[in-house]
């Protein structure tokens, strides 16, 4: 958290930080929730995948999104080469090219 020493004057614990995460999360997850069925029920939504970097290995950051709500993040395990179509298992029903 240096930006927060540089531009603060403070510098939170590792511990704080994770629970801003955490409460983040708690906070965040309706709002997560109602993206995710929007583009489930969406006649179309959009696709792709960009490269990141976790634990020093490449993966795919997934997208899925429509004009209204977007939803991204790693492959799921097992995802079997169609994680893009599928960013945090939101999208069982969706098909296409």
């Amino acid at each position: 958290m240096r930006n927060h020493r540089d531009q603060y004057g403070v510098q939170p614990s590792d511990g704080a930080v994770q629970n801003w995460i955490i409460k983040a999360g708690q906070l965040l997850a309706d709002d997560h929730a109602a993206n995710r069925q929007s583009i489930v029920d969406a006649e179309v939504a959009h696709f792709d995948e960009s490269g990141m970097r976790i634990g020093g290995k490449l993966n795919g950051l997934h997208v899925a999104a429509t004009e209204t709500a977007v939803l991204h993040g790693p492959p799921q395990a097992g995802s079997g080469g169609d994680g893009c179509r599928r960013p945090l298992a939101a999208l069982p029903r969706q098909r296409g090219a």
